[in-house]
């Protein structure tokens, strides 16, 4: 019965085009010229607009982690496209079947990690890629982040600048189970805000762009995690081998996605090195490191 009124909520979703709001936008080429320019490097960033530490606390306890047979139908039910070998590569890429997974208790960012708060960490860890290819390619020249995108989620970064972030803060990435646990909790939810299929206006996904973290009240995990269904999807620290090589798990959708994306336990794999415009990141971090970082 979920999977019928899952089905029947995308069909009445498919004539919903609001918009986003205003604090998601970029400001047209004219009213960004008019904009104060970004402190060069040379100067210290300004104050953060978000709290670098807005920590949530998930309990130890066990949760339903990956796909059951179920789920993975409702997710090619989503598919525009099928060609031949399409379902078989999709039930190699989930991790299947649905099992219990216990984690202890560890604590999560609250909102993605943003442009300023990296912006922060280059700063103060005068942290510099080992690989620069496309590192914060949508960055001002002088690698500033636009003011406008302060409060954007960072992208263009991979998993190895992802980590050197949150070991800065005294943590790490959050590994695929940890994420799925934060994004759906103890049910078996579909989505992050539950089983209801997905609006415009509850997240941010068919879009153009990126939006400020935080900006779709509607896009909620069960633990009050804002942006694991859209805006932009996110690194873990789990790896899974290919050939001689790693791929990294990437969960959650994005701003120019579907939502088959936004399922919770749906995934993609990017090669490690890989940057992209459309994948940011969130912590785990202890407390007590986060107050001794500096």
């Amino acid at each position: 019965m979920i999977q019928v009124a899952l089905i029947a909520g995308l069909i009445l979703s498919a004539g919903c085009h609001s918009e986003p709001g205003e604090t998601g936008r970029e400001p047209s080429a004219k009213a960004a010229s008019k904009q104060k320019s970004v402190a060069p490097l040379t100067e210290s960033p300004p104050p953060l607009n978000q709290p670098l530490e807005d920590l949530v606390r998930i309990p130890a306890g066990p949760f339903i982690f990956g796909a059951g047979e179920q789920q993975v139908q409702f997710f090619l039910s989503l598919s525009v496209y099928n060609f031949p070998g399409m379902v078989e590569n999709m039930r190699q890429l989930f991790v299947m079947p649905s099992r219990p997974v216990h984690t202890p208790e560890f604590q999560i960012d609250r909102f993605e990690v943003t442009n300023e708060h990296f912006w922060h960490f280059l700063w103060k860890a005068k942290y510099k890629p080992s690989q620069p290819t496309d590192f914060l390619k949508h960055w001002e020249k002088e690698k500033m982040p636009p003011e406008w995108s302060l409060t954007f989620p960072v992208v263009w970064v991979d998993q190895k600048d992802a980590q050197a972030f949150c070991e800065w803060r005294g943590g790490r990435l959050p590994t695929e189970e940890e994420w799925e646990k934060a994004a759906r909790g103890s049910k078996e939810g579909y989505f992050p805000w539950g089983n209801k299929m997905p609006q415009k206006t509850t997240a941010n996904f068919g879009n153009k762009q990126a939006e400020a973290s935080g900006n779709r009240p509607g896009d909620v995990s069960p633990f009050e995690l804002f942006d694991m269904g859209g805006n932009v999807s996110e690194m873990t620290l789990t790896r899974v081998p290919k050939g001689n090589d790693y791929q990294t798990v990437v969960k959650g959708g994005t701003f120019s996605g579907t939502a088959r994306e936004m399922l919770c336990f749906s995934r993609i794999l990017i090669p490690e090195n890989t940057r992209r415009a459309t994948v940011g990141f969130r912590c785990v971090v202890k407390k007590s490191a986060a107050r001794n970082r500096d």
